[in-house]
C-alpha cells in the first residue's frame, strides 16, 4: 500500500516539475514557494510562539505565481 502512494507521489513530482525529461526551475521554484507559504502560515499551529508576518506569505505566494506565470508565458511564445 505504501510502495503505491509513494509510486504516485513520485510520478506526480516527475508529471509536475519535468519538461521533456529535465527539470523546469521555474516550476520548481513555484511549486517549491507555495508550498513553503502553507508551511510557514501553519508554523504557529506547531510553535505557538511563533508570529507569521503577512507580507511574508503574500511575498511567497507572489513568488510562485510569478514563477508560474512566467512559465505559462514562455510556452505561450515558444508556440509561436
Amino acid at each position: 500500500m505504501m510502495d503505491k502512494f509513494l509510486f504516485y507521489i513520485k510520478k506526480l513530482i516527475k508529471d509536475t516539475l519535468m519538461t521533456k525529461g529535465k527539470f523546469s526551475i521555474k516550476r520548481l521554484a513555484g511549486i517549491s514557494g507555495f508550498y513553503f507559504a502553507i508551511i510557514y502560515i501553519f508554523l504557529p499551529v506547531i510553535n505557538k510562539h511563533f508570529v507569521p508576518f503577512d507580507w511574508a506569505f503574500w511575498g511567497l505566494i507572489s513568488f510562485a505565481g510569478a514563477s508560474i506565470g512566467m512559465t505559462v508565458w514562455n510556452k505561450k511564445i515558444n508556440k509561436k
